[in-house]
Formats: structure tokens, C-alpha cells, sequence
């Protein structure tokens, strides 16, 4: 499907409307993931000259919206409405695992250890394998505000969610702490640098902390909503309503970057693998960048459905999206 080079850039993004943890960042070239709301990535290849990916279209079997997916040692783990969980050991042959909740899902992890997803009402889950899971219900994670990210560093898990809520725990994502944001603006996504969180949301809001606990404004730059945010090559990359902008810490001033060939795109997730940063967007495109800075269309459209999350692992992309909409590579 070809696509029209202009993409319109003033459809909201919404806590219903797209996923924010889907996107994953690599730490490594290997075939290991770390979800874009994760762990701290190390230094990665960066090759301007990678490839195309060549994309398939696969079957989720599922007809709910896939808001989120991530790779760790099980394999791949999608979450989406309606509490649903999905998980594949190579992206292909899809399995449905039963899910402990019926809130949806939003955002969903690797740590090293377990999974861990996050939702609607406060939800918080756990798993080693991806096939069974605990709850964390609202009691534990102190908050019954609907939660679309979550991140992991250094024994630190961070969750941000509506009203400005951001959720801290230090126990394995059992227990969980309010702390204070300074916002009301319903956050969006969070990830991990090298040696902070950041969190963006709507409005424009940005925030950063280097123990997830005390948590300063930054400016990006955009009165927009801000859907998506990764750590790729040195810098912090954040997407949503109007484009692309990135810092290189986080605090200091965000710099917007144009998309070669389209006036604006609305970014809801990324995912970083070998070489490349990618990033899945509403109108069904797939944006690419070897360094964060310079983007450009990765082939054409995928789909006419909303895209809400991207991940890599086992030499293997998958995107998924509303409706059940699930991409490969070969």
C-alpha cells in the first residue's frame, strides 16, 4: 500500500486511543530487547546504510487492541484491551495466555527477570515466563489512575499514568510509592538513560529524575501531546502529535527533527534493534533512524490501523496495533 506523503498531524493521542510502552530500545546489537520503557541502553552500531526491513503481515489471533509489545527470554509478550495477553516464542505462531485482569493493558516490559505490564485502574502484572501472571492490584501499586508506561534501571521501576501520576518501586514491582510529579498533564510513556528517567505526556510535558523519586520539568519545546520517548545513541528521542524531538539528557532543551518527505506524523511508539531506531506511528507508517536525529519512512504503509507498539528480539521486528494488527520481518 502506497502512502500519501503528507500525514496529518492534529489527531489526538489519547490514554484509549495508543499504546505508549510499545516501543523497545536495545542495549546491544544482539538479539536482546529492552523495552523503550526499560533499562538503560549501553552504546549501540549505528550503520546509516541498514537495509529495509521487509515486512509480513501476521495474525495476533486476537481482535483487541494491541497497545504494547516487548521481547525478554520467553520471547515476545503483546497486552492490550480488555486486559489481553499474547505470547510468542519467535513473533510468528501467536498464543493466547490467560490473563489475570480485564482492565486494559498499556505498557509492558522486560527487566531481565520478568515481565512486567502495566494498565488501566492502577493494574500492575508480573511474570518470569510470560505465561502466568501475578497482579499487583491498586492496593499494592498505591493508585487507581489508569497507567500507560513503565520503565526499569538498577533495581528502580517507574510507572506514569493519568494525572500526572508516577509510581516508584524498589521491590521487584511488588510494592509501589506515589511520588510527586509537579504535573496534573496525564503522562504518556517513560524511559531510562544512562543515568536518568524521562517521562512525556500531553501538552508537552516532559520530566526528568535520576533516581525516579525527585522529578524536575523540562521543555521540549511543543505544546502538543507527547505519546512516546526512547534513549538511542546518546540521545533521548520523543515522539507524538507533531513530530520528533530529542535531548541529549532530557533537561537541556529538546530539538525538533523533521521527517524526510511529510509535514508532520504522530508518533505512538518506538523500538530500537540492530542498527536502526524505529518508530510506529497513528496513520499505520514505520519511521527509521540509525541515530535518532535523521528519520525517514521504512518502506511503505503498513496499514490504514493505528499503530501502537514495536519491538525487536530473536532476529526479528514485530509491530502491533489496533484491532489485532500484527507485522513481522522475515
Amino acid at each position: 500500500m502506497k502512502r500519501d506523503r503528507i500525514l496529518c498531524a492534529c489527531v489526538a493521542l489519547t490514554l484509549a486511543g495508543c499504546g505508549t510502552d510499545g516501543g523497545a530500545v536495545a542495549d546491544s546489537v544482539d538479539d536482546t530487547d529492552v523495552a523503550a520503557d526499560t533499562a538503560s541502553p549501553d552504546a549501540v552500531d549505528v550503520d546509516d546504510t541498514a537495509a529495509p526491513v521487509e515486512w509480513t503481515t501476521g495474525s495476533s489471533g486476537t481482535n483487541e487492541d494491541l497497545n504494547a509489545v516487548a521481547w525478554g527470554d520467553s520471547g515476545f509478550v503483546a497486552v492490550g484491551r480488555n486486559g489481553v495477553i499474547r505470547v510468542s516464542e519467535t513473533g510468528q505462531a501467536w498464543q493466547t495466555v490467560l490473563s489475570p485482569t480485564g482492565h486494559a493493558l498499556r505498557g509492558v516490559i522486560w527487566d531481565g527477570v520478568q515481565y512486567v505490564a502495566v494498565g488501566d485502574a492502577g493494574t500492575v502484572l508480573t511474570s518470569t515466563l510470560g505465561d502466568q501472571w501475578l497482579v499487583r492490584d491498586a492496593a499494592a501499586t498505591a493508585t487507581s489512575a489508569a497507567l500507560s508506561g513503565v520503565a526499569y534501571a538498577d533495581g528502580t521501576y517507574v510507572a506514569v499514568g493519568d494525572g500526572g501520576t508516577i509510581l516508584r518501586s524498589t521491590t521487584q514491582a511488588v510494592g509501589w510509592q506515589e511520588q510527586t510529579s509537579g504535573t496534573s498533564a496525564a503522562l504518556l510513556a517513560v524511559t531510562r538513560g544512562p543515568a536518568r528517567f524521562v517521562a512525556v505526556g500531553a501538552a508537552g510535558t516532559a520530566l526528568s529524575s535520576a533516581d525516579g523519586a525527585a522529578w524536575e520539568a523540562a521543555d521540549p519545546g511543543t505544546d502538543y501531546d507527547l505519546a512516546a520517548v526512547a534513549y538511542w545513541t546518546g540521545f533521548f528521542v520523543a515522539g507524538g502529535n507533531i513530530g520528533l524531538y530529542t535531548s541529549p539528557d532530557g533537561a537541556a532543551p529538546w530539538t525538533q527533527r523533521t521527517v524526510d518527505g511529510a509535514v508532520g506524523v504522530v508518533v505512538t511508539g518506538f523500538g530500537g534493534g540492530p542498527y536502526q531506531l524505529l518508530a510506529v506511528t497513528h496513520t499505520g507508517d514505520v519511521l527509521a533512524s540509525p541515530n535518532g536525529l535523521d528519520w525517514s519512512f521504512e518502506g511503505d504503509r503498513l496499514t490504514s490501523a493505528v499503530l501502537h507498539g514495536v519491538a525487536y528480539g530473536g532476529g526479528r521486528w514485530v509491530v502491533v496495533g489496533q484491532a489485532g494488527a500484527l507485522f513481522t520481518s522475515p
